[in-house]
């Protein structure tokens, strides 16, 4: 019997709709390049989405191993923007995140998507 929290190889290979996400700081977000690429070298077919800060959306503006950036305004009106965020999320279906970014408020978002596969 498969323990509750591992994941099989098939899940892996089914892959097909990634978001990596990292909302601190600027530095931070540059950092997730190479997990971008890793990400993209692993999952060649994959749709790949990264949620970032505002002040961070240019990082990757015209990168083209991201398909789409989502923005999260964590700094005002955290609460409205945590469930607009949420709802964005939910509706793309993301088979996996990966995320080195750990707070509760991204626990929170990646658990509450319903995303399997949390990184």
């Amino acid at each position: 019997m498969e323990e509750p929290n591992k994941i099989n190889i098939t899940e892996i290979q089914q892959i097909k709709n990634i978001l990596i996400i990292q909302t601190a700081f600027i530095g931070d977000v540059i950092l997730i390049t190479p997990l971008v690429n890793a990400a993209r070298k692993l999952f060649p077919g994959s749709v790949i989405d990264v949620m970032v800060i505002p002040q961070a959306s240019n990082i990757f503006e015209n990168n083209p191993k991201i398909n789409s950036i989502i923005l999260f305004d964590k700094r005002e009106h955290k609460l409205v923007h945590f469930f607009k965020t949420l709802k964005k999320i939910r509706k793309s279906k993301y088979d996996a995140v990966f995320t080195p970014h750990s707070s509760l408020t991204t626990a929170l978002l990646m658990y509450l998507a319903g995303i399997r596969i949390r990184v």
